[in-house]
């Protein structure tokens, strides 16, 4: 049964299929996990908790490992903006106090995030609508572009 829900302006996307009802924006940010991963679906509360080490596990139980697009790449530009509400000297300033005050730090980056979460079971990342290929990863969430 495929199910779709929308909540707080961003369209969440069970299972990897890309919603008809959602604009297909090249732009558009998909949110990965491996195709064995027990997960599917999260929520943007869920996704940036996890982004900022706030959260180890998904709610079933599993645990996730974000994984980034590197520093400086416009994938990581956009995600950070659209779903962390922070900009790269914010997020900055964030790990910098993370490490410090609870010995955190950020997330590896990738270049191919893609194939970072197929190849680790446990990753959870982000790519472009345009880059993504079918069967690499799974889609639990999508965040339209601006």
């Amino acid at each position: 049964m495929k199910r779709t829900a929308l909540l707080l302006g961003i369209l969440l996307v069970p299972f990897g299929q890309p919603s008809s009802a959602a604009a297909q924006n090249p732009q558009d940010i998909l949110v990965v996990v491996n195709q064995q991963a027990e997960v599917a679906e999260t929520t943007p509360q869920e996704l940036k908790n996890i982004f900022l080490k706030k959260k180890s596990f998904w709610r079933a139980g599993s645990q996730v490992i974000p994984i980034h697009a590197r520093e400086g790449s416009p994938l990581r530009d956009a995600f950070r903006q659209q779903l962390l509400a922070m900009t790269s000297t914010e997020e900055q300033e964030y790990w910098k106090n993370s490490k410090i005050k609870k010995g955190l730090t950020e997330p590896t980056s990738f270049s191919n995030t893609q194939k970072a979460v197929y190849k680790l079971r446990s990753a959870v990342s982000y790519v472009f609508r345009a880059d993504f290929k079918e069967g690499v990863a799974k889609v639990v969430y999508v965040l339209p572009a601006r």
